[in-house]
Protein backbone atom coordinates (compact mmCIF):
# COMPACT_ATOMS: atom_id res chain seq x y z
CA UNK A 1 0.00 0.00 0.00
CA UNK A 2 1.67 3.17 -0.92
CA UNK A 3 2.00 5.97 1.93
CA UNK A 4 -0.44 8.13 0.87
CA UNK A 5 -3.41 5.71 0.69
CA UNK A 6 -2.55 4.73 4.17
CA UNK A 7 -2.50 8.06 5.54
CA UNK A 8 -6.21 7.90 3.35
CA UNK A 9 -6.93 5.21 5.16
CA UNK A 10 -6.30 5.53 8.70
CA UNK A 11 -7.81 9.06 8.53
CA UNK A 12 -10.92 7.36 6.94
CA UNK A 13 -10.99 4.85 10.01
CA UNK A 14 -10.31 7.56 12.66
CA UNK A 15 -13.10 10.03 11.38
CA UNK A 16 -16.17 8.59 11.51
CA UNK A 17 -15.96 7.53 15.02
CA UNK A 18 -14.40 10.89 16.00
CA UNK A 19 -16.91 12.50 14.18
CA UNK A 20 -19.45 10.19 16.30
CA UNK A 21 -18.24 10.91 19.63
CA UNK A 22 -17.75 15.00 18.97
CA UNK A 23 -21.36 15.22 17.44
CA UNK A 24 -22.68 13.98 20.78
CA UNK A 25 -20.18 16.64 22.82
CA UNK A 26 -21.58 19.22 19.98
CA UNK A 27 -25.31 19.10 22.01
CA UNK A 28 -23.43 18.93 25.44
CA UNK A 29 -21.24 21.96 24.94
CA UNK A 30 -24.11 23.93 22.69
CA UNK A 31 -25.50 25.48 25.67
CA UNK A 32 -22.52 26.88 27.33
CA UNK A 33 -21.25 27.70 23.45
CA UNK A 34 -23.55 29.83 21.72
CA UNK A 35 -24.11 32.55 24.89
CA UNK A 36 -20.46 32.92 24.18
CA UNK A 37 -20.97 33.55 20.95
CA UNK A 38 -23.45 35.97 20.89
CA UNK A 39 -21.97 38.11 23.75
CA UNK A 40 -18.94 38.29 21.48
CA UNK A 41 -20.91 39.02 18.31
CA UNK A 42 -23.50 41.45 20.40
CA UNK A 43 -20.29 43.31 21.78
CA UNK A 44 -19.09 44.08 18.14
CA UNK A 45 -22.71 44.75 16.93
CA UNK A 46 -23.33 47.55 19.52
CA UNK A 47 -20.45 49.30 18.17
CA UNK A 48 -21.84 49.71 14.99
CA UNK A 49 -24.27 52.13 13.30
CA UNK A 50 -27.13 51.39 13.97
CA UNK A 51 -26.30 49.32 16.74
CA UNK A 52 -27.44 45.53 16.52
CA UNK A 53 -27.87 42.37 18.55
CA UNK A 54 -29.45 38.68 18.12
CA UNK A 55 -31.24 37.42 21.34
CA UNK A 56 -31.75 33.81 22.10
CA UNK A 57 -35.47 33.93 23.25
CA UNK A 58 -37.94 31.08 23.69
CA UNK A 59 -35.70 27.91 23.49
CA UNK A 60 -33.95 27.68 20.64
CA UNK A 61 -34.54 30.79 18.96
CA UNK A 62 -32.84 34.20 18.35
CA UNK A 63 -34.15 36.97 17.47
CA UNK A 64 -32.27 40.10 15.46
CA UNK A 65 -32.61 43.41 17.46
CA UNK A 66 -31.85 47.33 15.72
CA UNK A 67 -31.82 49.93 18.09
CA UNK A 68 -34.17 52.97 16.55
CA UNK A 69 -32.89 56.62 16.06
CA UNK A 70 -35.36 57.59 18.90
CA UNK A 71 -33.77 55.28 21.39
CA UNK A 72 -36.32 52.28 21.00
CA UNK A 73 -35.56 49.04 19.51
CA UNK A 74 -37.40 47.01 16.61
CA UNK A 75 -37.30 43.01 16.01
CA UNK A 76 -35.74 42.69 11.92
CA UNK A 77 -36.07 38.90 12.12
CA UNK A 78 -36.56 35.78 14.25
CA UNK A 79 -34.60 32.67 12.90
CA UNK A 80 -35.28 29.27 14.42
CA UNK A 81 -33.65 26.62 16.19
CA UNK A 82 -32.16 24.92 12.32
CA UNK A 83 -30.27 27.97 11.93
CA UNK A 84 -27.85 27.75 14.73
CA UNK A 85 -26.83 23.95 13.99
CA UNK A 86 -26.30 25.16 10.37
CA UNK A 87 -23.77 28.22 11.88
CA UNK A 88 -22.50 25.97 14.52
CA UNK A 89 -22.15 22.71 12.50
CA UNK A 90 -18.59 23.19 12.24
CA UNK A 91 -17.69 22.90 15.96
CA UNK A 92 -17.86 19.41 15.93
CA UNK A 93 -16.54 19.10 12.19
CA UNK A 94 -13.62 20.80 12.40
CA UNK A 95 -11.86 18.53 15.65
CA UNK A 96 -12.91 15.48 13.66
CA UNK A 97 -11.25 16.92 10.25
CA UNK A 98 -8.06 17.83 12.29
CA UNK A 99 -7.34 14.96 14.74
CA UNK A 100 -6.59 12.29 12.52
CA UNK A 101 -4.63 14.56 9.94
CA UNK A 102 -1.22 12.42 9.45
CA UNK A 103 0.80 14.03 12.02
CA UNK A 104 3.01 13.77 15.01
CA UNK A 105 0.04 13.78 18.05
CA UNK A 106 1.55 17.00 19.60
CA UNK A 107 1.06 18.86 15.99
CA UNK A 108 -1.89 17.47 15.81
CA UNK A 109 -3.39 18.87 19.09
CA UNK A 110 -2.06 21.80 18.27
CA UNK A 111 -3.48 22.66 15.05
CA UNK A 112 -6.92 21.18 16.72
CA UNK A 113 -6.76 24.15 19.45
CA UNK A 114 -6.04 26.74 16.58
CA UNK A 115 -8.92 25.46 14.54
CA UNK A 116 -11.48 25.68 17.21
CA UNK A 117 -10.41 29.34 17.71
CA UNK A 118 -10.67 30.02 14.05
CA UNK A 119 -14.26 28.18 14.22
CA UNK A 120 -14.85 30.52 17.10
CA UNK A 121 -13.79 33.45 15.03
CA UNK A 122 -15.64 32.31 12.35
CA UNK A 123 -19.18 31.68 14.31
CA UNK A 124 -18.76 35.19 15.52
CA UNK A 125 -18.40 37.05 12.70
CA UNK A 126 -21.65 34.76 10.54
CA UNK A 127 -23.92 36.31 13.88
CA UNK A 128 -22.82 39.46 12.87
CA UNK A 129 -22.96 39.15 8.85
CA UNK A 130 -26.91 37.46 9.87
CA UNK A 131 -26.95 41.00 11.66
CA UNK A 132 -26.13 43.22 9.00
CA UNK A 133 -27.17 41.52 7.04
CA UNK A 134 -30.66 41.61 8.14
CA UNK A 135 -30.64 45.43 8.45
CA UNK A 136 -28.76 46.27 5.24
CA UNK A 137 -32.01 43.99 3.61
CA UNK A 138 -34.27 46.53 5.60
CA UNK A 139 -32.71 49.48 3.84
CA UNK A 140 -32.25 48.47 0.60
CA UNK A 141 -34.74 44.98 0.40
CA UNK A 142 -33.29 43.72 -2.87
CA UNK A 143 -29.55 44.55 -2.43
CA UNK A 144 -27.17 41.92 -4.25
CA UNK A 145 -24.82 42.53 -1.79
CA UNK A 146 -26.89 42.14 1.40
CA UNK A 147 -28.40 39.28 -0.06
CA UNK A 148 -24.71 37.38 -0.54
CA UNK A 149 -23.54 38.48 3.22
CA UNK A 150 -26.84 36.82 4.46
CA UNK A 151 -26.38 33.75 2.19
CA UNK A 152 -22.10 33.26 3.10
CA UNK A 153 -23.21 33.91 6.97
CA UNK A 154 -26.22 30.75 6.46
CA UNK A 155 -23.53 28.49 4.70
CA UNK A 156 -20.39 28.95 6.73
CA UNK A 157 -20.74 26.19 9.38
CA UNK A 158 -19.67 23.85 6.24
CA UNK A 159 -17.62 25.95 4.66
CA UNK A 160 -15.57 27.31 6.86
CA UNK A 161 -14.99 24.47 8.44
CA UNK A 162 -13.49 22.86 5.34
CA UNK A 163 -11.67 25.99 4.41
CA UNK A 164 -9.78 26.19 8.50
CA UNK A 165 -9.07 21.72 7.90
CA UNK A 166 -7.65 22.83 4.45
CA UNK A 167 -5.25 25.73 5.77
CA UNK A 168 -4.03 23.67 8.81
CA UNK A 169 -4.02 20.19 7.60
CA UNK A 170 -2.70 20.76 3.64
CA UNK A 171 0.83 20.61 4.39
CA UNK A 172 0.54 17.08 6.78
CA UNK A 173 -1.65 15.25 3.33
CA UNK A 174 1.46 16.81 0.66
CA UNK A 175 4.60 16.72 1.89
CA UNK A 176 6.80 19.37 0.73
CA UNK A 177 9.11 16.83 -2.30
CA UNK A 178 5.41 16.30 -3.28
CA UNK A 179 4.73 19.87 -3.77
CA UNK A 180 8.31 20.95 -5.12
CA UNK A 181 7.54 18.43 -8.06
CA UNK A 182 3.67 18.61 -8.46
Amino acid sequence: MKPDRRKLLRFSVQFLPLFTLLLWLYWLVLPQYEPAVLRVANLVGGLLSPATRVEAVAGDEWNCIVAEPDGGERVLKRWYGFLRHLLFLDLALVPALLLPTPAPLRVRLRITGLGIVLVFVGHVAAVLGLMRGMWCLVESPNSFVCNWILRIAYTSGQLFGAVIWGLLAWRHWFPADLRRTG
